[in-house]
């Protein structure tokens, strides 16, 4: 993956967090561990694990645990907005974000929380969990399910047309 240009990768059999320069860091190994999704600049890279969030400094390799409550297959985490989001499949799953380094907010999936495959979706600054199992997909802004992508794709619409006025008016 990488953070802002700063590559980072992770071996899922040797548990070997690798940063650019060539410093490691070594976990136990995890074949369900999971690097964040490409993302801005920051100073940590995200790995999700089996049962921890963790972050890494990339200068130093300084390990923090941002979540040990996790059980299950973990989503590759996603960095947006001063915002760490992660997801781990479970009945129930479990939901966490993370902002500017605030105590750590648990989110519910509703219908019953049930995550099988999960997965992230960002499109702009628009972030989703879908369920690759069932397509099943939860807006975390309004922690809902998006069932009808028509009314989506409405409210999208109308967000774009608001920053336009906004811009035209400036």
């Amino acid at each position: 993956t990488s953070v802002g240009t700063v590559p980072v990768a992770y071996d899922t059999t040797t548990g070997e967090l690798v940063l650019d320069g060539g410093k490691t860091v070594r976990f136990e190994a995890d074949a369900q561990a999971q690097l964040q999704q490409p993302g801005p600049q920051a100073d940590a890279v995200v790995l999700a694990t089996s049962t921890s969030l963790q972050k890494v400094n990339l200068s130093s390799g300084a390990v923090t645990e941002v979540d040990s409550s996790a059980k299950g297959a973990p989503a590759n985490p996603v960095r947006m907005a001063g915002c760490v989001y992660a997801a781990w499949a479970g009945a129930p799953g479990r939901v966490v974000r993370s902002c500017d380094n605030a105590q750590l907010e648990v989110q519910q999936v509703d219908r019953g929380g049930e995550l099988l495959r999960p997965a992230f979706r960002v499109n702009h600054a628009l972030i989703l969990l879908n369920d690759q199992a069932n397509g099943r997909a939860f807006d975390l802004d309004i922690r809902t399910s998006v069932d009808d992508w028509q009314d989506v794709k409405a409210d999208v619409k109308q967000e774009e047309t608001d920053k336009n006025k906004q811009v035209e008016a400036a």
